[in-house]
């Protein structure tokens, strides 16, 4: 079942900080933030720092989200004390409770903000799942 609660959360903190909201990367701005870095102010994720839907939801549920860039390709991963380190993707998906196609949709890095939000909005309204047929056809020009 979705958290309807996060969900809501992640919402309002892309209204509020729209600056800080880019569904083309999980984390930008920075190498890591941690959970204590605030957004709104001048820590470390304060200054040019954006997230897309999936790392707003790792970070407020307390995850440290980090930029691996040692690897063949970047990844993004959050970790916190007592739990496996995983992909954002992986972390978002599960603490936003939604199934592997609804975090696929959510998640994909070319959705809009305006997709973002309307799909949040229905997961806080504690839809079970997104009615991506209903968001896709709410982004079409009238």
């Amino acid at each position: 079942m979705p958290n309807a609660e996060l969900a809501a959360r992640t919402r309002t903190e892309i209204l509020e900080r729209p600056e800080h909201h880019d569904q083309g990367m999980y984390l930008d701005g920075v190498v890591y933030l941690e959970p204590e870095d605030d957004l709104s102010h001048g820590s470390r994720g304060g200054c040019g720092t954006t997230l897309c839907v999936a790392g707003f939801a790792a970070h407020l549920t307390g995850y440290t989200i980090e930029l691996v860039t040692d690897g063949p390709e970047d990844e993004v991963i959050a970790y916190k004390t007592g739990v496996d380190i995983r992909p954002v993707f992986d972390v978002a998906r599960e603490e936003l409770g939604l199934s592997k196609a609804d975090a696929a949709w959510l998640f994909w890095g070319n959705r809009t903000r305006d997709e973002v939000l309307a799909a949040l909005g229905q997961l806080a309204d504690s839809a079970a799942r997104l009615d991506r047929i209903a968001l896709t056809a709410e982004a079409q020009p009238a």
